[in-house]
């Protein structure tokens, strides 16, 4: 399924993401990619689904803004947790962990 009737996906995930302080526009601008592009992937792996097993699965606009929702929610927890109030400078840079887990590594406000 595209998203024909609904405006870019990069367009939504920014206008979601616009109320968080994530520091620089470029670190927002990042985050935003990482969400169209998992959502890009996810209706690939559907269709490739649907090809191999002949079982459907659906990849709606839903799914993309609870995503979106979902992050900015985990976000904020992991925030109240450290007592950040927000990112200063935006990105620090990108790591990884043994078996590949991804992390993302920002100032804080303290």
């Amino acid at each position: 399924m595209t998203l024909c009737c609904w405006p870019p996906r990069l367009q939504v995930a920014d206008r979601q993401m616009a109320a968080d302080d994530l520091g620089a526009a470029e670190t927002r601008a990042a985050i935003c990619k990482v969400f169209v592009t998992v959502h890009q992937s996810v209706e690939a792996a559907a269709k490739q689904m649907w090809t191999q097993l002949r079982r459907r699965t659906y990849v709606t606009p839903t799914n993309y803004l609870e995503a979106v929702r979902n992050y900015r929610a985990l976000l904020a927890e992991k925030r109240r947790r450290v007592g950040c109030r927000g990112a200063v400078g935006g990105w620090v840079g990108w790591g990884s962990q043994g078996g590949g887990a991804l992390w993302c590594r920002m100032r804080c406000l303290a």
